[in-house]
């Protein structure tokens, strides 16, 4: 007989990586002051495609599955951060460094749904892609 893997069963270590991230998402973008949070969330935003498209080289199965489908809205999020702080950043460089300040604590309230939409469809987006790969790789089985 051969012995099955239970697929959502974690370790102790995932579930409090798991836990220590949604804690910081919702601090993120629920208490933190935008000062703080937008620069946070855009290093982040910066950096997801960097990290998806790592985990999609080096990856096997469904999480090389995962990160190409996420990949896609993090590209998007990653074209629209890039060009909002770089127009911003070319006009705070002609007047000065506190209007970034300014910037930042404008633009947080809308920044953080934004990037908090594109997260999720990142994340739902990823899975959609998991469960066409599971139905495509059954009909070819079958």
């Amino acid at each position: 007989m051969e012995a099955r893997s239970r697929p959502w069963q974690f370790s102790l270590g995932a579930l409090m990586a798991v836990i220590t991230a949604a804690a910081v998402a919702c601090s993120l973008f629920i208490s933190m002051p935008n000062v703080y949070a937008t620069p946070a969330l855009i290093f982040i935003s910066v950096g997801l495609p960097a990290v998806l498209t790592t985990v999609a080289v080096y990856g096997r199965g469904y999480k090389r599955t995962f990160c190409l489908g996420a990949l896609f809205p993090a590209g998007t999020m990653l074209v629209c951060t890039g060009f909002m702080t770089f127009v911003h950043v070319v006009s705070a460089y002609q007047n000065n460094v506190r209007s970034v300040m300014e910037f930042i604590d404008k633009v947080g309230p809308y920044y953080r749904p934004f990037v908090g939409f594109a997260w999720g469809a990142c994340l739902i987006i990823g899975l959609l892609c998991m469960i066409v790969r599971r139905l495509a790789e059954g009909r070819a089985e079958g």
